[in-house]
């Protein structure tokens, strides 16, 4: 009776170890699953200088604070803030979040690079005839493409890897789609002297647009 009874008693203290440890287990899956898991994303990655940029938290498992680095020594606690680069460079993204499982980080390693505002100077082409909408020509001071604007804003770019002797700005392409486009039917020497004209005033505000180091 007394190794029944001895029996009973390792058994149950077995089950019981057995329970104990099984609880411990779930309570710790349980722990990992709550911590946090960071995330964020970023509306602009290529700011000017004093341009506004937009963080979005998109952490999982219920953060309770967040903690953000933009790398250039400022830090919001904001849960999705927006930040303004007052000086160009790369800057590195941190992202802490945490609650009372635990924490958890996101890096972006050279993620923002911040450079200074593109100017890009535009005047209208006013020597079209009138059965062609008005375009506004628009040179970048970054060096990239210039392009044709239709009122309604719509862009036509030129290319300059496509430039030549026949087509030293690469805008050919630009001012036929143009023409096509947003000017009334015509026989191809009826566009002739539209194109002329756009041509002519292309040229003449590239040349304008080198003398103050903007464009090319």
């Amino acid at each position: 009776m007394k190794s029944e009874q001895r029996a009973l008693t390792i058994l149950m203290l077995t089950l019981a170890s057995t329970l104990l440890i099984f609880t411990a287990c779930e309570k710790d899956d349980d722990d990992d699953a709550a911590k946090p898991i960071a995330a964020f994303t970023v509306d602009i990655t290529i700011p000017y200088v004093g341009e506004s940029v937009d963080f979005t938290d998109q952490s999982t498992n219920t953060p309770a604070s967040w903690s953000w680095d933009f790398g250039d020594g400022n830090i919001s606690t904001e849960r999705s803030p927006s930040h303004t680069y007052n000086d160009t460079g790369t800057y590195t993204l941190i992202l802490t979040v945490s609650n009372n499982y635990g924490s958890d980080s996101e890096t972006k390693e050279d993620y923002i690079e911040v450079s200074e505002e593109v100017e890009v100077l535009c005047e209208a082409i006013e020597g079209v005839p009138e059965n062609c909408e008005i375009p506004t020509f628009c040179c970048p001071s970054d060096g990239g493409n210039c392009f044709y604007v239709n009122p309604d804003g719509e862009d036509y770019y030129c290319d300059v890897t496509q430039a030549s002797d026949s087509n030293p700005d690469g805008c050919n392409e630009a001012i036929d789609n143009f023409i096509n486009d947003h000017c009334s039917k015509m026989t191809k020497p009826e566009m002739v002297p539209v194109t002329n004209e756009m041509s002519a005033f292309t040229k003449k505000l590239l040349e304008k647009a080198r003398a103050h180091s903007v464009c090319m």
